[in-house]
C-alpha cells in the first residue's frame, strides 16, 4: 500500500505536462470566480461564478449525504492591492446525521426517534493580499455559524474526533465560529503550495469541563494535470482536548489527574475539475 503511494505521488511530479497546462490558481482567497466559470471537488466546495460580484458554493459531497447545503460569496470591494469579499451559508445536515445513525448517532432503539430537523446558516469574511492567480496570496478568514433546531429531537454532541464533531458542532452545540489565516505560492508552473493556520470553538458540550478550543493547521500541494483537472495532497493536523488525563506530582507527595490536549494527523486527497 505504502509503495502504491509512493509511486502515484511520484508519478503525479514527473509525468510529462500538456502543453496547454495552466498553474493551479489559489481557491482559499477573497476573488470570485469569472462569470460563468466553475470548479468542483471531492471535498473542496464546487463554485461557479454567477457575475463579477457574486459567487455560488456548494459542498457536493453533502448533498449525497442528503445534506442540501449553499453558499453564496459576495465581491465587497478592495483597498489597493487587498480584496475583500463576504460569504452567506445555509444547509440542512440532519440527512448526513440520519444516515450515520448507529454510527456517530444514537439509534434510539427503544423510542424509535430519529435525529431531528437543524437549520444551519453562516457568515463569514474573507480578505486577501491580491488577485486569485497571484503567485504568492496571504487570505484572512472569519466565519460563524449557527444551529437552529426546528423540532424537540436535538441530538447530543459528539466525542469523537476533531474534524467530526467541528463538521457537526453546529447543529449539536449550536455554535461555530473559525478564524485564521491562509498562504498560498507558486512553484513553479504546476505546483502550488498552501499552508493553513485557524482556531475554532464550539458551543456547549455534554462535558461542560472540555474546551471547545481547537487549532487546526494544514500544509497542502496541488498538482496541476492539464487544463482542467488538478490533484491535492495535504496533511491536517489538530489540537483539541479529547478527554485525555495523565497522572502529575502534586509536590506534596501525592499526585492529581490533569487534562492534557491531544494532537491528531489526518492525510487528505482532493481531485479538482475546472471549467469553461
Amino acid at each position: 500500500m505504502r509503495r502504491a503511494v509512493i509511486l502515484s505521488v511520484a508519478a503525479l511530479v514527473f509525468a510529462p505536462r500538456p502543453a496547454a497546462a495552466e498553474p493551479p490558481v489559489a481557491r482559499e482567497g477573497a476573488s470570485l470566480m469569472p462569470p460563468g466559470a466553475w470548479s468542483i471537488g471531492l471535498l473542496s466546495p464546487a463554485r461557479l461564478g454567477l457575475s463579477e460580484a457574486l459567487e455560488l458554493d456548494t459542498q457536493a459531497l453533502s448533498w449525497l449525504l442528503l445534506s442540501p447545503n449553499a453558499e453564496v460569496r459576495l465581491k465587497l470591494g478592495g483597498a489597493g492591492s487587498w480584496l475583500f469579499a463576504s460569504t452567506y451559508g445555509l444547509s440542512l445536515p440532519t440527512g448526513a446525521m440520519r444516515l450515520t445513525q448507529g454510527v456517530l448517532f444514537p439509534t434510539w432503539e427503544t423510542s424509535r426517534q430519529r435525529p431531528g430537523w437543524v437549520l444551519v446558516p453562516s457568515l463569514g469574511v474573507l480578505a486577501s493580499s491580491g488577485p486569485r492567480d497571484a503567485a504568492t496570496l496571504l487570505t484572512f478568514h472569519f466565519e460563524t455559524a449557527l444551529g437552529v433546531p426546528l423540532n424537540d429531537r436535538v441530538a447530543t454532541p459528539l466525542e469523537t474526533y476533531a474534524p467530526v464533531e467541528l463538521l457537526f458542532a453546529p447543529a449539536l452545540t449550536g455554535l461555530r465560529t473559525r478564524a485564521g489565516a491562509n498562504g498560498s505560492h507558486a512553484l513553479g508552473t504546476v505546483v502550488r503550495a498552501r499552508v493553513l493556520a485557524e482556531a475554532l470553538t464550539m458551543g456547549r458540550r455534554t462535558d461542560v469541563a472540555r474546551s471547545p478550543l481547537v487549532f487546526h493547521g494544514a500544509l497542502a500541494l496541488e498538482f496541476a494535470i492539464g487544463r482542467r483537472i488538478a490533484v491535492e495532497l495535504s496533511g491536517h493536523v489538530y489540537e483539541s482536548d479529547q478527554h485525555r488525563t495523565q497522572l502529575v506530582d502534586a509536590g506534596d507527595g501525592t499526585v492529581r489527574r490533569e487534562r492534557v490536549r491531544s494532537v491528531d494527523v489526518f492525510p487528505s486527497l482532493d481531485v479538482i475539475v475546472r471549467g469553461p
